[in-house]
C-alpha cells in the first residue's frame, strides 16, 4: 500500500502531499479522500457488527441452536470483529 501520510518534521501531527488531494468548490477529492473513504466504511461496518453479533449470537442461544454451523459462524466472526475492534482501539480509532 502506498502511504499518503507522513509524520510532520516536527513530529506532532501527520501532513500529506498537496498533490495527493485537490480542492475546488469547499471539497477535498483525490486519492487520499478515496482511500480515506473506504477506510471510514470499513470501521463503520466493524463497528456495526460489533453491536449486531452478539445479539444474532444470543438469538441463537435463545432457539438452542448452539450445536449449528449458523452458530459457529457467527461466533468466528465475532472472535474475528473483536479482534479488529483492540486492533482499532489500540490506534486510537474506536
Amino acid at each position: 500500500m502506498v502511504r499518503f501520510t507522513r509524520l510532520s518534521e516536527d513530529g506532532r501531527k501527520y501532513v500529506a502531499d498537496a498533490g495527493s488531494m485537490t480542492i475546488a468548490d469547499g471539497n477535498c477529492t483525490g486519492e487520499l479522500i478515496e482511500r480515506l473513504a473506504k477506510f471510514e466504511n470499513m470501521h463503520e461496518h466493524i463497528m456495526k457488527e460489533h453491536e449486531e453479533l452478539p445479539k444474532e449470537l444470543q438469538a441463537l442461544r435463545d432457539a438452542e441452536k448452539t450445536k449449528t454451523y449458523k452458530y459457529r459462524d457467527v461466533f468466528t466472526r465475532k472472535l474475528m470483529n473483536d479482534s479488529f475492534v483492540v486492533e482499532l482501539m489500540g490506534f486510537g480509532l474506536k
